[in-house]
């Protein structure tokens, strides 16, 4: 995409800000959003307008985020197709469309569709290069975020960097998909273990890459006491297929102490042997409603970022990370750095 390219994301959802923060920050685009949804961050890059019709009046690329049948406007797609709008959508809404539709879908996007393949030989592959994991404490924690920043990082200093990211948009930034077999319920955990293994093994056999750095979708432990969610499940799969050289944990912006800190390092290294892991503090707080009991992410303010953080400064291998603050991004990437030279020393 050219830079002047302005790209609609219709609907908008809280799961899609890092592609917004791609292709604003990144790739210096004009994202076109409606009024109605929520963008944690306006800026110079981001036009709102008023409804659909306007949006797309006013964009040259649509990117549709239905995830389901019952989600998708066709009505909406055909006028993006009669305004010879260059549209994408995710690989199983293209399955949905209509040839008359589907004809005119530019591109795609999704989790890789390799099927499994069973394994007489059950082992783990090593992997030759140093992997880097990101994980979270639960959804929406800026964990592709902190990607984007920290691959950039070490690519400026003239590593070459494979990227796996968990979104299911990981192709439109430039980086790879998981494998769909991952999410699906007809393969065992061990049989998820050996194909992402091989998985990622494979990527690294076509390229002379430097460093894997990939996220972990889901988080470490269930959060709601009224919603038993995400007990971890992908974090377990992840640790056992993969050995993390480096291990990265995002938490949310809320008020917390050293215990704290050093409580949830335990669980990282008792319950996935993620050893001393580095802690990110992000700019999304969480909260609990207090009516329907379901999650609320709220972006916390940079000075609110601030003001935690202070209250635990000086606690080991802590960071902060918001919009303003690539240097402290920076300043970890370089200490990952001295950390894997030292160690392959």
């Amino acid at each position: 995409m050219n830079s002047n390219v302005k790209v609609m994301i219709y609907p908008y959802k809280k799961d899609y800000s890092e592609l917004v923060y791609y292709y604003t920050e990144v790739l210096n685009q004009t994202i076109v959003l409606i009024s109605g949804c929520f963008y944690e961050e306006m800026g110079p890059n981001i036009n709102m307008f008023q409804n659909f019709s306007q949006g797309l009046e006013n964009s040259e690329t649509v990117i549709f985020t239905y995830s389901s049948l019952e989600e998708i406007d066709y009505n909406n797609i055909e006028s993006a197709v009669c305004g010879k709008k260059k549209i994408i959508v995710s690989n199983k809404i293209y399955n949905f469309l209509p040839t008359s539709l589907s004809r005119y879908v530019s591109k795609t996007f999704g989790y890789n569709l390799s099927n499994y393949k069973e394994d007489p030989f059950a082992n783990l592959f090593r992997m030759n290069i140093p992997i880097i994991g990101i994980s979270g404490m639960g959804s929406n924690a800026e964990k592709t975020l902190t990607q984007i920043e920290l691959s950039r990082f070490f690519e400026s200093c003239g590593y070459k960097v494979c990227n796996i990211a968990s979104k299911e948009y990981a192709s439109l930034i430039g980086m790879n998909p998981l494998p769909s077999y991952l999410f699906e319920n007809q393969n065992s955990v061990e049989e998820k273990v050996i194909g992402l293994n091989r998985y990622i093994y494979s990527i690294c056999q076509h390229e002379n890459y430097d460093v894997i750095v990939i996220t972990v979708p889901g988080g470490i432990i269930p959060l709601n006491p009224f919603s038993y969610g995400d007990i971890g499940v992908m974090n377990f799969i992840f640790s056992n297929a993969l050995r993390f050289d480096i291990n990265i944990l995002n938490i949310y912006a809320q008020k917390t102490n050293k215990k704290f800190i050093n409580e949830i390092k335990k669980i990282c290294m008792w319950k996935y042997a993620y050893t001393m892991p580095r802690i990110i503090m992000t700019h999304t707080g969480y909260y609990i409603n207090s009516d329907d009991k379901k999650e609320i992410y709220i972006k916390e303010s940079e000075s609110q970022i601030e003001n935690l953080y202070e209250e635990i400064l000086g606690e080991n291998r802590l960071t902060k990370f918001y919009k303003n603050s690539r240097k402290d991004i920076q300043k970890m990437g370089r200490s990952i750095i001295r950390e894997l030279q030292e160690n392959l020393g």
